[in-house]
């Protein structure tokens, strides 16, 4: 068969459709307005739809000449009301929805137009075939062209938003008489901060539910948050995560006071391996080790002679850290240690020779004299 009758069908079937763009343009805006009702009425969007409607119904049409030509990008109009959707936050779902109910409306001008131009039953077939291929392909190019485009908007509007939070919060932390209002946080109620770094961190911080938190994204993995009350999902959190959290606290105070203990925590944990770390756990070392060079100091008075001794020094200091940790009990610890009693005892008598004094007289010295020494010892 020539394809001379299909070339002038397809002539004749452009011309009827493009002489007709205003009233299908018409019928796709109504079809929206009465099937998507959730569409924002703002007259801006409405416009910058419209003008999309028109120039991709000029730009669909033309496609359906002969060359079937299948489009390379969006149109001016399109591309600006896909960016447009998503700085109004309008849902993916709602703008590819409204895609699907332009091109069934399209699609039934398509076969009105089709009966018109092309009398003959099996030519007609052949051309609404022939048509129906270049504009379900076209369709799928264009839902394309249109999701990516949203979505590079959407990412680049939510980076600016975003900033934004983060230089409020930031200043919010510097001066509590700044307005906190644009957050859309109440600062007035209770708060847990989080401190949190890692990969993939800041998902795991957004896939917390709570009716009222703050997550902000600092770098590309770490996150500061604020939760109204303490995450029970943050206790599974391992792999590369390192997680501090503050004390629960109340108002503007609460939320600056929350946020450096969970700073604190963080980097404590940090230097103590630990995926999780509360700031009770570790308020002992954050308030020595304010004064690093009186941390170490205070270390080296209270355990010099065993820290000098190499071996058995270091024998003696797990000895020591776990009779503290047993409360006294030799047996206890002779267990914990996989020791025998007679060996334990020894070695306690060891230690208090080179201490120079009983354990039980410097027991609250000892004991945090251990843990700075290996949070010291781990940077």
């Amino acid at each position: 068969m020539s394809t001379l009758p299909q070339e002038e069908a397809l002539q004749r079937l452009e011309q009827k459709l493009s002489s007709d763009v205003e009233r299908i343009g018409e019928l796709m805006l109504a079809a929206h307005r009465r099937e998507i009702p959730d569409l924002p009425a703002d007259d801006e969007l409405q416009a910058a739809l419209r003008e999309a409607v028109h120039a991709d119904l000029v730009d669909a049409f033309t496609a359906f000449r002969v060359e079937q030509r299948l489009p390379e990008s969006l149109t001016f109009q399109t591309g600006h009301w896909a960016r447009l959707a998503a700085r109004a936050r309008i849902p993916l779902p709602t703008l590819l929805r409204l895609f699907r109910v332009g091109q069934r409306v399209v699609w039934q001008a398509v076969c009105a137009a089709v009966d018109e131009v092309e009398p003959d039953p099996v030519q007609r077939e052949l051309l609404v075939r022939l048509v129906a291929d270049v504009m379900f392909e076209g369709g799928d190019r264009m839902t394309t062209l249109q999701t990516e485009e949203y979505l590079a908007e959407r990412d680049l509007v939510m980076r600016s938003r975003e900033q934004a939070r983060l230089a409020l919060v930031q200043e919010i932390l510097l001066d509590a008489t700044v307005d906190g209002s644009a957050l859309e946080y109440d600062l007035r109620g209770e708060h847990v901060a989080v401190v949190a770094s890692g990969a993939q961190v800041a998902r795991m911080m957004r896939a917390i539910v709570q009716a009222r938190r703050l997550v902000l994204q600092v770098a590309p993995d770490l996150v500061w948050a604020w939760f109204e009350s303490d995450p029970p999902e943050l206790a599974v959190a391992g792999g590369d995560v390192n997680v501090g959290i503050g004390r629960p606290a109340s108002g503007r105070d609460g939320f600056v006071t929350g946020h450096g203990q969970a700073r604190a925590a963080h980097a404590l944990g940090a230097a103590r391996d630990g995926a999780v770390t509360r700031f009770d756990e570790v308020a002992l070392e954050w308030l020595t080790t304010r004064d690093r060079a009186g941390a170490t100091r205070f270390v080296s008075d209270e355990l010099g002679p065993l820290l000098s001794d190499g071996d058995r020094g270091a024998r003696l200091l797990e000895t020591l850290e776990a009779y503290l940790e047993s409360g006294y009990n030799a047996s206890s610890m002779a267990a914990r240690l996989g020791i025998s009693v007679r060996t334990a005892s020894y070695r306690i008598r060891s230690i208090e020779e080179l201490l120079g004094r009983p354990i039980a007289a410097r027991n609250a010295e000892l004991h945090t004299a251990l843990r700075l020494r290996r949070l010291l010892d781990n940077g």
